[in-house]
């Protein structure tokens, strides 16, 4: 996809029978489905991503997925088993992934160091402070 402007999210109408196949994509940072829409988050930092769908099944998942966030989001990058991410907003911010595993996981950005416990849904919930006007770069690894 060249050329888009200010477009940050994709909606495929009908989509919940698809998944975005993670593999096969770019510049994505994540999906969600929304009354049987689906719908696919494009990085920002990303000219010309690459969205790549497929049937949806239950698999384990392979990479971070961003599920819903209260600032922007971009320039997400997978660093080993973790990952690392910009965002910037006005106000505490909400910041909801979907990861692949469970268990306790530590997300730092300054002076903002917390660790976040992940169960059996895989949702890492970020709540950072009111920090982000000019901007943070969040480093997330399993702990």
């Amino acid at each position: 996809m060249r050329d888009r402007g200010g477009l940050a999210t994709l909606r495929f109408a009908r989509g919940d029978a698809r998944m975005l196949d993670s593999a096969a994509s770019s510049g994505v940072l994540g999906e969600r489905i929304v009354n049987g829409d689906l719908y696919v988050a494009l990085d920002p930092a990303d000219p010309a991503p690459i969205i790549a769908l497929t049937p949806r099944r239950d698999l384990p998942q392979q990479r971070p997925m961003l599920i819903e966030a209260g600032w922007e989001v971009s320039a997400l990058a997978m660093e080993g088993p973790g990952f690392r991410f910009a965002a910037h907003g006005l106000g505490e911010g909400h910041l909801d992934w979907r990861v692949p595993q469970r268990g306790r996981w530590r997300a730092r950005a300054g002076a903002w160091d917390v660790f976040v416990e992940v169960g059996a849904a895989h949702i890492l919930a970020l709540r950072p402070p009111a920090l982000a006007v000019s901007g943070l770069s969040v480093m997330v690894q399993p702990a």
